[in-house]
């Protein structure tokens, strides 16, 4: 098989991953370029409230860590989206919550890691309270993580009876 048969393959079997990781990069960037567009760095709207618009530039990961160590940031986040792939690819299709899983983790890490390759920051503006300010991709990393870890004990019963035949007890019912 071809390389570029075996892509399409890989997209007609997971197409909902596929999809889902196509419009949540769309509204995770066109999130963030409305909001750079509208408010200054800084800047909330409303100005008081619960959840509010704060624009925000990161230039580290979770609450600002590693702060000033972008080129090892990108290189650590380009090798998680290659790593998912490389986890991904030889699957064969999966089930929708795999998929959605998949497809969620896949937009988060790649908005980011464009934000970082060409901003040399991410953008955060969803603003919960001051706890802290994050953006959509965040969003989608962390529902992805919990959508992985839902669908790992049916993901691992199939594994076992793909390879033995049986189901063992641990993993029925």
């Amino acid at each position: 098989m071809s390389p570029g048969q075996q892509i399409l393959s890989f997209v007609f079997r997971h197409r909902v991953g596929v999809w889902t990781a196509i419009v949540i990069l769309c509204i995770d960037q066109i999130a963030k370029h409305a909001v750079s567009s509208v408010l200054g760095v800084g800047e909330s709207w409303p100005a008081y409230g619960l959840l509010r618009l704060t624009h925000v530039t990161n230039s580290g990961n979770t609450l600002d860590l590693f702060s000033g160590h972008s080129a090892a940031l990108i290189a650590v986040s380009a090798a998680g989206v290659a790593l998912l792939f490389a986890l991904y690819w030889p699957r064969p299709k999966t089930g929708v919550i795999a998929q959605l899983a998949f497809g969620l983790m896949l937009a988060g890490m790649t908005g980011n890691l464009a934000d970082r390759v060409i901003l040399g920051h991410v953008t955060d503006f969803i603003d919960v309270m001051r706890w802290f300010v994050f953006n959509v991709a965040d969003v989608a990393i962390l529902f992805g993580l919990l959508g992985f870890t839902v669908d790992m004990p049916r993901a691992a019963a199939a594994f076992v009876r793909a390879r033995s035949g049986v189901l063992p007890p641990a993993c029925s019912g």
